[in-house]
């Protein structure tokens, strides 16, 4: 008489396959999100980019009367950009606020992405020199003004 070989049942088998089954499963959906994010990441860097490129052309422009008309600018990548930007002068000579919309065209996303952004800048070249000598001067008469009223 033959002993009978010690073997996996069906239901044995069948529950293996079933985990390794979920496990693929996991592991593939993991995989993808992986994939995603990491375009989501080079996506959003490039976006990036082109916005810090944008900001960098219209604040080193020289020609005040230029930043405040506006423009479109071919980018690298995503097609162009258009922008907008506001000049607020401030009580310090040389010193402006610009408020700055971009508007990219043809994102990965299939649409436009605008950006809104306040920037603090000193320009002496955007600066008229009568402007600029009074509010030198206010800023002398406001120190002046300071050191009298500080406590010793």
């Amino acid at each position: 008489m033959r002993a009978i070989e010690p073997a996996f049942t069906l239901i044995e088998v069948l529950l293996a396959l079933a985990l390794f089954a979920i496990s693929v499963v996991v592991l593939t959906s993991s995989y993808v999100n992986v994939l995603y994010s990491m375009e989501a990441v080079r996506v959003d860097r490039v976006l990036e980019q082109e916005m810090a490129f944008v900001r960098s052309v219209i604040l080193t422009a020289p020609d005040l009367e230029a930043i405040e008309e506006g423009g479109e600018l071919p980018t690298a990548e995503l097609g162009y950009a258009y922008w907008e930007a506001e000049l607020e002068p401030t009580e310090v000579a040389d010193l402006f606020v610009v408020h700055v919309s971009i508007t990219l065209e043809g994102t990965a996303q299939g649409g436009e992405h605008t950006l809104d952004d306040r920037l603090i800048v000193l320009r002496p070249s955007w600066s008229e020199p009568l402007d600029r000598e009074e509010l030198r001067a206010a800023s002398k008469e406001r120190l002046a003004e300071i050191k009298l009223n500080r406590p010793l």
